[in-house]
């Protein structure tokens, strides 16, 4: 049995069985949601480590040094607002010195 014809075999016995196809539904929405809640994570994340390498960097041009592993400096300094930045995945920020770049250690994107 080939896919197009499994396909047409679901709508048709989707059509008739309306629970099936207000489960078909629901089950499709959450999909959904979650991978567009997901992306959304994605993309705050990046926004959040692109901020504060910004914000890094400032303070390397104005202290002179580097910040401490999970960016206290910065907050003690006055440039952020919190003393430990979460991330959306739970955790916190982290500085690689080496590199000298904020990384999630949730997703290991250095």
């Amino acid at each position: 049995m080939s896919a197009s014809i499994r396909c047409i075999a679901l709508v048709k016995c989707i059509r008739r069985q309306p629970l099936l196809s207000l489960l078909v539904v629901v089950c499709l929405s959450v999909f959904l949601a979650i991978n567009a809640y997901s992306q959304y994570q994605i993309l705050r994340d990046e926004s959040n480590i692109a901020s504060l390498n910004q914000k890094v960097l400032l303070y390397k041009q104005v202290i002179g040094t580097n910040p401490d592993l999970n960016l206290i400096d910065l907050y003690h300094k006055g440039y952020t607002e919190q003393r430990l930045h979460r991330t959306p995945f739970g955790g916190f920020y982290r500085f690689n010195p080496s590199q000298s770049l904020v990384y999630n250690p949730n997703t290991h994107s250095q």
